[in-house]
């Protein structure tokens, strides 16, 4: 760590301030506690009032979370390098595609700088199939590359599967490369409660409102539960995201809702008091999830989840354990999985402790401060 009288400056790189505190505002403290200066770069950080609260240094820089503009990426590519020539950190932590691209075109012509790379996911642009996000593809992973190969930089991704594609693509190599299994949750507050035992029994899903989410799919699954005469309360909380070519509209819930097939939450802040409500936890995903954190939230409160055979969402689950698994984009594999917990009050009960005590064993929040840590701490050694 460097003597007391220097201690080491960490920047942390990101796009939006409340995903920072949501997932990385932990991370952030444990490393104060270790004696590092802690700096937080996104857009609106020093207006942000909850961010403003934490006492970190803060400062703003543009950084779009969408879109590819030429014109934006270059601001954001200029703003970031005043940053860290007038900083001089010794980490960056960027978070997310985007910080990630220009924190690590800035880390390496730095050779006092490195970088850490925290890939949640790796999102449409390496899981979409169609022209749009192949062409995104070719050109973010010689960019990447660039930033990310070399004795600067260090890697870190949620599950093992995005490791391995970031590796075939020539992205990163091997021995630059970390496992941490999510972002970690606080056992103390994300804590086990007794399942409600409501009847009919309610599905939560909460989430972006995408389709390859696969709101989609839950909505056919809960149509055919209703044909089996399974009954069921599924209730959607999340917000529409009208900027993302792959959001769910407003229409789509109001005719969903109407027909009966889903109650619409809406965005919910308290989580917690939602996932208290829940019989079970469902997310079909299949995005290219890191770990999905609303999965890790659910099983620290001990609820039995069902998700999706797929990168990210099948670290949650142990199946016929703590919940079952599901092939992407099926229906009716969803509808058979729902129906074997709707109809067995037991058997959510044993799967909702076991989620419990799995999220307890690997998704603790000091796990994944621990070994992020001690990323820094290799990656400043080199």
């Amino acid at each position: 760590m460097g003597s007391d009288a220097t201690p080491r400056r960490l920047l942390f790189l990101g796009n939006d301030p409340a995903y920072f505190l949501r997932m990385r505002l932990p991370v952030a403290l444990g490393a104060l506690d270790a004696g590092y200066t802690v700096h937080v770069a996104c857009p609106g950080a020093t207006t942000h009032a909850p961010l403003v609260r934490t006492g970190l240094v803060l400062h703003d820089i543009p950084m779009r979370p969408h879109g590819t503009h030429p014109a934006d990426e270059w601001r954001t590519l200029k703003a970031t390098t005043a940053l860290v020539d007038t900083l001089r950190p010794d980490v960056i932590h960027a978070v997310g595609v985007k910080a990630i691209l220009h924190g690590g075109l800035v880390a390496r012509q730095r050779p006092s700088t490195r970088l850490v790379a925290t890939f949640a996911g790796l999102g449409y642009a390496f899981s979409g199939i169609d022209r749009r996000s192949k062409a995104i593809r070719a050109a973010l992973t010689p960019l990447l590359a660039l930033g990310l190969r070399g004795r600067h930089a260090h890697t870190m991704v949620q599950n093992p599967d995005d490791g391995r594609i970031l590796v075939r693509a020539g992205i990163v190599s091997e021995r630059a490369l970390t496992l941490v299994r999510g972002s970690g949750v606080d056992l103390s507050v994300w804590d086990a409660s007794p399942l409600p035992a409501s009847d009919p029994p309610t599905v939560v899903m909460a989430s972006r409102l995408l389709w390859d989410k696969g709101v989609g799919e839950l909505v056919q699954a809960s149509r055919i539960l209703r044909d089996r005469g399974i009954a069921a309360r599924i209730v959607i909380a999340g917000r529409v995201e009208p900027a993302s070519h792959h959001t769910v509209t407003e229409a789509d819930l109001d005719a969903w809702s109407s027909d009966g097939l889903i109650a619409y939450a809406g965005f919910v802040r308290d989580v917690p008091g939602l996932l208290a409500s829940a019989d079970l936890v469902v997310l079909p995903s299949y995005y290219r999830e890191g770990i999905p954190r609303a999965l890790i939230e659910a099983a620290a409160c001990g609820r039995p989840l069902v998700t999706t055979d797929h990168p990210g969402c099948r670290e949650t689950v142990d199946d016929g354990v703590n919940g079952r698994l599901v092939p992407p984009r099926d229906p009716d594999a969803l509808a058979d999985a729902l129906a074997e917990l709707l109809t067995d009050a037991d058997l959510r009960s044993r799967m909702g402790a076991a989620s419990r005590a799995k999220a307890v064993a690997e998704f603790s929040i000091e796990h994944v401060v621990a070994q992020t840590l001690a990323v820094y701490d290799q990656v400043l050694s080199t």
